[in-house]
């Protein structure tokens, strides 16, 4: 997470980039206010969803709420920014514990079917080849999958699962 220095029609304002860890630095931003939606083509727009899923879902509402109610909103932009960069880390952990257990989960049904084949598509081949499991649309590195392009549809034979150790071994069958 970095606070940065947004400028939208002249108005300067921070707003916090959130990495989401899956691919770092291409988080989105979180301005403390709201801000035009380029592919929605509106003018304002601000990210809320169930305030029960997350506490920065709770804050904007709230502002939202006041807002429509005539009243100030609860919230100034400092104190928008701190509630964005203060959880953000607890949020950002959270996905991560929930991305390690359903890997976990999936490896466990994987194990099942040692010494079987799967299929899957190739997605990356550089720097080593990715595969996407059709069954389970798990991303998996297969190394040994030399001269692999994007897009070859493959079969692999699981050679050895241990989800306590992340670990899944597939090789061309």
């Amino acid at each position: 997470m970095a606070l940065q220095s947004l400028s939208a029609n002249g108005n300067r304002a921070l707003a916090v980039q959130v990495d989401d860890g899956r691919c770092p630095g291409c988080g989105v931003v979180l301005p403390p206010a709201p801000g035009p939606h380029h592919a929605l083509g509106l003018s304002a727009y601000a990210q809320v969803t169930s305030p029960l899923r997350r506490y920065q879902d709770l804050a904007v509402q709230r502002q939202i709420v006041s807002v429509l109610a005539g009243q100030p909103p609860p919230h100034d932009a400092a104190a928008m920014l701190e509630i964005l960069a203060g959880t953000e880390r607890a949020e950002s952990e959270g996905r991560r514990a929930e991305r390690t257990m359903d890997r976990y989960w999936m490896l466990r049904w994987l194990a099942r079917a040692t010494g079987e084949t799967v299929t899957g598509v190739v997605v990356d081949v550089q720097p080593r080849p990715i595969v996407v499991l059709d069954e389970t649309l798990a991303e998996q590195a297969v190394p040994s999958l030399v001269g692999a392009s994007i897009g070859d549809r493959v079969r692999l034979k699981i050679e050895r699962v241990n989800p306590r150790a992340d670990l899944l071994v597939l090789r061309p069958s």
